[in-house]
């Protein structure tokens, strides 16, 4: 609510990035691996990597990203 009325509505995410450090655990979207809907969809449509790019928006700590990487 603070950061709300400081007209900051998204300060509180890094001040978790922050907290949080090494404990990943107080992320509470940190799975530390790809999202099992992406890696199942990647592996059913098999995406052919000529020239192609990707934008995960949200990644987080960049998991889905990672595996994206790994796949175009």
């Amino acid at each position: 609510m603070r950061y709300l009325k400081a007209d900051d509505p998204l300060g509180w995410f890094e001040e978790l990035y922050s907290r949080a450090g090494e404990d990943l655990s107080i992320i509470p979207w940190a799975d530390l691996k790809p999202n099992p809907n992406l890696t199942a969809w990647l592996d059913r449509d098999l995406l052919q990597p000529l020239d192609k790019t990707a934008l995960v928006i949200g990644c987080g700590l960049g998991d889905d990203a990672e595996e994206l990487a790994t796949r175009i």
